[in-house]
């Protein structure tokens, strides 16, 4: 496994694709696998997983994460960060700011978490969950389930058999795509939710 720090500036970190040597604190060290832990700690930074299971941390400022071929956990932490799952089944957690989540492939977990998230689900069977306050959480291709959470959210379904649920506050719910919509499920206690269904087909 390799550890991979930022510094308090922007730093641009990519972890590696496979077996290699680093020099750490003054000695040569190998790394059979590829497995990454990436933290950018402070500044605006790019921080790219490439293969293997990565855990990546984005710290404070608005950065970039991006997971690569594998099962990934990926953190945006604090500040306004863009995230990008790759191919393998990811984990993908926002944090505090106005942040961008988008699984790619695989089957996805993804949380928005703090503030007004945009959540892209992509291609795959994805969890997806906007978190607090007003976001946007769109299934896109698979059997995906997407919750709006708390706040005044915009939730689509997009291609094949998705659950749709509003959570609290005002929501507007959008069923799209060929297949039918398995389940609409609103915030019982708000009176304000729309729900746009189009015609569906099995």
């Amino acid at each position: 496994m390799t550890v991979i720090y930022g510094t308090r500036g922007d730093d641009n970190l990519q972890g590696f694709s496979g077996p290699h040597w680093s020099l750490v604190n003054g000695q040569l060290v190998y790394y059979p696998n590829g497995n990454d832990t990436i933290d950018g700690q402070g500044g605006d930074d790019v921080l790219l997983g490439k293969k293997g299971n990565d855990d990546i941390f984005g710290g404070s400022g608005n950065d970039f994460l991006g997971g690569g071929n594998g099962r990934d956990e990926l953190y945006g932490e604090f500040d306004d960060d863009s995230i990008k799952g790759g191919s393998g089944r990811d984990s993908m957690y926002g944090g505090e700011g106005n942040d961008q989540l988008d699984g790619d492939g695989g089957d996805d977990l993804i949380f928005g978490d703090d503030d007004q998230d945009t959540v892209f689900g992509d291609t795959g069977d994805d969890t997806l969950d906007g978190g607090d306050d007003a976001d946007l959480v769109v299934g896109s291709s698979g059997d995906d389930m997407v919750v709006g959470g708390s706040g005044n959210d915009t939730v689509e379904g997009g291609a094949d058999k998705d659950t749709l649920v509003g959570g609290t506050g005002d929501d507007i719910l959008i069923g799209g795509g060929s297949s039918l919509v398995r389940t609409i499920l609103p915030d019982m206690d708000s009176k304000q939710d729309i729900f746009k269904v189009q015609v569906m087909r099995e």
